[in-house]
């Protein structure tokens, strides 16, 4: 955090979290508080990210109820919250699909 304060003074330039939502892991009213607290001292926005599957993982995306609760609490804070919804699952190419193939092992 203190890297990122040294950069934003430096430059003024807004800086973009990207959190990837993931159910029961990362997804909670509580952690969505522990967020804005952490962040709001910058000048930030968030982008909330729908977790995409692959073969191998446990982890299941965050609700879409949740992840509109999630926002609403960050935007109460008055963060700029966007969701972004998923896109290229078709072609394994969504946010956290690319480096999954690598983690297979190999025989």
């Amino acid at each position: 955090m203190s890297a990122l304060r040294k950069y934003q003074d430096h430059t003024g330039r807004r800086i973009t979290f990207e959190y990837c939502m993931i159910q029961n892991y990362n997804d909670s009213p509580q952690q969505a508080r522990l967020l804005a607290r952490l962040v709001k001292p910058l000048k930030c926005n968030v982008n909330l990210i729908e977790f995409n599957a692959f073969e191998g993982c446990d982890f299941v995306a965050a609700s879409p109820a949740g992840i509109r609760q999630f926002a609403a609490i960050l935007e109460r804070e008055g963060i700029e919250t966007v969701i972004r919804y998923k896109r290229g699952r078709s072609i394994r190419a969504a946010c956290g699909q690319l480096g999954a193939d690598w983690l297979k092992p190999t025989t």
